[in-house]
């Protein structure tokens, strides 16, 4: 079985750490490993099952058909699939409107390491 290239952007990298800080000072910081390591999981599966996911309905009125979406621990994991990559774009809580998230990431600077 083909397994396709996993990259996760900076910008998705980010909500993951902001995911753990939240967790961490809602519960603690054995739930917020456990959320980060279940969503980095079923990130790893879209290796393997990459058409796995629905397409993103509020993106499918701009025609931006090729972002699709699974749902992890309440997290929306968005991506495309581009060739033989997986491209992570966004982890996001379900209850968040996408609109503004879309819009505030991208604003958000580009930081390079």
């Amino acid at each position: 079985m083909k397994r396709y290239a996993i990259e996760v952007t900076q910008s998705a990298y980010e909500d993951l750490l902001r995911i753990e800080e939240y967790v961490t000072s809602q519960d603690s910081l054995t739930a917020a490993a456990a959320i980060a390591t279940s969503i980095l999981d079923r990130i790893d599966e879209l290796a393997r099952f990459p058409m796995r996911g629905v397409v993103v309905p509020e993106f499918t009125r701009f025609a931006l058909k090729q972002y699709r979406q699974v749902f992890q621990s309440g997290y929306r994991i968005i991506y495309r699939v581009d060739g033989s990559t997986v491209g992570i774009v966004l982890v996001i809580h379900e209850r968040r409107d996408l609109r503004n998230i879309a819009l505030e990431h991208a604003l958000r600077p580009t930081k390079r390491r």
